[in-house]
């Protein structure tokens, strides 16, 4: 290194230029480096104040100033931002949100710091899904961990676009930042109209009148007058009628 001393070992390049108190000592080994310092999670207000944008590429809104499609114009909320775009979105009525975005149309950076504990929600639908947290205390007793989305999608359904928010390549994801409306419940089958009451009168009574009673007399009963007695009378001539037959009488 231009500039610099070499020394023999660690230890005495610190006691040269930091004294015997090797505590306050500053180095920096190459063999092993420190690990990136974290970038700071925003509050809330701070994530209020960004600037929102509009990424023709993946038709989001977004306060991320260098994701990929932004146009030149910025927006002071995502409100505005989703005003301003509404026709670029893909159709679906069922997925606009009360800001005026779809779910999907969204690109939160300060959400997605704030909700980094990922977790395999097994309960969820009919396949489980991946869901996020802001910490541990958030998460259900028992469901497995992920550093990333994207750990929790490689391992459950398979890989998923970091900056998707949900179901892409088989990967069912839930997440907090974009909460997707929620399902419309199914409209009910028409209940079909009942038959209208007949309108037609009812069958008259009959008006025939029924049969009459009989009135013809019954047959008299027999007068039980006797037979009158013969007449001494001589028998007329014969008048060549056959003789008639016996009638029986004594």
């Amino acid at each position: 290194h231009i500039g610099g001393y070499a020394y023999g070992s660690r230890e005495a390049c610190c006691r040269k230029n930091f004294g015997y108190n090797l505590d306050k000592c500053e180095y920096l080994d190459v063999c092993y480096p420190p690990p990136p310092t974290p970038e700071p999670t925003l509050s809330p207000t701070e994530c209020d104040v960004r600037t929102w944008y509009f990424s023709t590429d993946a038709k989001k809104c977004n306060n991320v100033a260098d994701f990929e499609g932004n146009t030149y114009d910025d927006y002071g909320s995502l409100e505005d931002c989703c005003a301003a775009n509404e026709e670029s979105f893909p159709v679906d009525p069922d997925a606009v949100m009360e800001n005026g975005c779809p779910y999907y149309g969204i690109y939160d950076l300060c959400c997605e710091r704030e909700m980094t504990v990922w977790y395999f929600d097994s309960k969820f639908g009919d396949e489980g899904a991946c869901m996020n947290a802001m910490d541990d205390s958030a998460v259900p007793v028992g469901a497995q961990e992920y550093e990333t989305r994207a750990d929790c999608c490689g391992e459950r359904f398979g890989d998923i676009n970091e900056m998707t928010p949900d179901n892409i390549d088989g990967c069912v994801v839930r997440n907090k930042c974009y909460p997707a409306p929620p399902t419309p419940e199914p409209t009910p089958a028409p209940t079909p109209a009942p038959t209208p009451s007949p309108t037609g009168a009812p069958t008259p009574a009959p008006t025939n009148a029924p049969t009459p009673a009989p009135t013809g007399a019954p047959t008299p009963a027999p007068t039980g007058a006797p037979t009158p007695a013969p007449t001494d009378a001589p028998m007329p001539a014969p008048t060549g009628a056959p003789t008639p037959a016996p009638t029986g009488a004594p």
